[in-house]
């Protein structure tokens, strides 16, 4: 079985943004791709609910240092689009009014994020400091989704593989996750799941922005290490137009940046069977063992602070089991044409006629071997004799056959600050899976693991550029490139 697959992935929105522009300065309308960026928006008003116009509302990236400057226009709302989702600080100014500075501010992927803020008379030198604050409703766009945290996702149980897709049925609607192929088509442990009463096919999976699908659409190539997710956005209903088709679930996946403070972390998750029971109908005396290994490290900062960051990742995942396997093979007197204790009666093909009336049953159910295709004597010669003692014609063969899986990945992630509204991203993504099961009757196959049995290798990159200029609150644009290469070969 080979199979090889490359996806181009890419989306060039200079034209489009620049109509969309146009479409606004006529009319006023919205239109905003957040794939992987975040939209803050808010009114400006005084105590007595009026609103401010040309107040000065000041957001600043609490990571990265990078700030960003609007005003409010005549109804006092002020709009931020196309931001790298994070924590801002936010500072608003007007004459004759003292100011405000808030903490904390969400800035949520594909997200329109809302944050009002109310001024109270006063100098321009006092300011006053917003440090709770109540989470706010989702008013401001029509779809329907849900995101998952970087603590959601380390916090929480995700199974020997750490796949983030485990959490997404938290998400309502969502039906809980499966692995439903095999180890060779899956080696990279993707998880299916339907969403409102749609097949697993009719869900689009991203990795930031970039296509993720496997080319049946079965499967998510590339599944990054849980210690690199920063947010995995799951939308089921209402999808923005930049999502393209779907009619489940589009889950994006977003992986962490560097900022201005160096951040790094080191894990290891280890499962041993020491402590396991061996099945009850193992007599071989040889008992299952595996050994689950997932261990990796992270790190994050800046190279030029305020300007250029890295954040990158190394992720080790081994899983070497066996399990006891138990078949049925021919006993040696069966081998030698001996079926007599079979209560089956065996007939003899050269005698009666042509529609198999009128044959004559082999004396006693013992065939001469002189009647043997030298063929099948020589596939027979394969298969193993039978090793329980005792078992008779079924059930007769037992064994315990190994299953490896090795993974290694990296991820590594850089993000330029070009000038006050310039930013430029860049990412590198890599796995190689090797997987190994082991056959049940050597050289000879055997049904074990459903037929799949020897080595597979799965490589896989999935890497993407973006650039995003804010001309003005009314013109911007944002070009992303990607490829997501994807090669299976068993």
């Amino acid at each position: 079985m080979r199979g090889r697959e490359i996806v181009w992935t890419s989306v060039w929105r200079p034209v489009a943004a620049t109509m969309a522009a146009l479409m606004l300065l006529a009319g006023g309308t919205r239109a905003n791709a957040q794939a992987t960026t975040a939209t803050m928006v808010g009114t400006v008003t005084d105590t007595t609910g009026a609103a401010l116009g040309n107040a000065t509302v000041t957001i600043t990236n609490q990571s990265t240092g990078q700030t960003y400057v609007h005003q409010t226009n005549d109804s006092g709302n002020y709009e931020f689009t196309l931001l790298p989702p994070g924590v801002y600080s936010m500072q608003v100014v007007d004459t004759g009014f003292a100011s405000t500075l808030t903490n904390g501010v969400q800035a949520t992927v594909n997200t329109t994020n809302r944050r009002d803020v109310q001024l109270k008379a006063g100098s321009q030198t006092q300011t006053v400091t917003v440090t709770d604050m109540a989470p706010a409703l989702q008013t401001d766009r029509a779809d329907v989704s849900a995101q998952i945290e970087t603590k959601q996702v380390s916090d929480l149980p995700l199974g020997n593989s750490r796949n983030f897709q485990a959490l997404e049925s938290l998400v309502p609607g969502v039906s809980a996750p499966i692995y439903d192929h095999s180890s060779f088509f899956n080696a990279q442990n993707s998880q299916s799941f339907q969403v409102n009463g749609q097949a697993e096919l009719a869900n689009n999976l991203q990795l930031e922005g970039i296509d993720d699908n496997e080319r049946t659409g079965l499967l998510q190539v590339y599944i990054p290490p849980a210690a690199a997710i920063q947010t995995v956005d799951v939308t089921t209903s209402n999808y923005a137009p930049e999502f393209g088709r779907s009619a489940g679930a589009v889950t994006n996946v977003l992986l962490k940046s560097g900022g201005n403070q160096f951040h790094g972390s080191a894990y290891e998750y280890n499962e041993v069977s020491s402590t396991g029971a061996r099945n009850y109908f193992n007599n071989t005396g040889k008992f299952p063992r595996f050994t689950n290994n997932y261990y990796g490290a992270s790190i994050g900062g800046p190279i030029f602070k305020d300007r250029t960051f890295f954040f990158g990742d190394f992720l080790r995942y081994a899983n070497h089991s066996s399990a006891f396997n138990l078949f049925s093979v021919p006993t040696q007197a069966f081998r030698n044409g001996d079926l007599s204790s079979s209560p089956t009666a065996i007939y003899d093909p050269a005698t009666g006629n042509a529609d198999g009336t009128g044959r004559q049953q082999f004396l006693n159910n013992q065939i001469s071997p002189t009647r043997f295709s030298p063929v099948a004597v020589k596939i027979l010669s394969l298969v193993p004799l039978p090793n329980v003692p005792g078992a008779g014609d079924s059930n007769n063969y037992q064994e315990n056959l190994g299953f490896n899986q090795d993974s290694t990945s990296f991820d590594v992630k850089f993000d330029q600050r070009l000038r006050a509204e310039d930013h430029l991203t860049y990412r590198y993504s890599w796995q190689r899976v090797t997987t190994f099961q082991a056959p049940a009757f050597g050289s000879a196959g055997g049904p074990a693991g459903g037929g799949f049995q020897g080595t597979g290798t799965n490589t896989t990159y999935n890497t993407a550029g973006e650039y995003t200029h804010v001309f003005s609150p009314r013109l911007l644009t944002n070009v992303r490139v990607g490829v997501n290469h994807y090669r299976n070969t068993a």
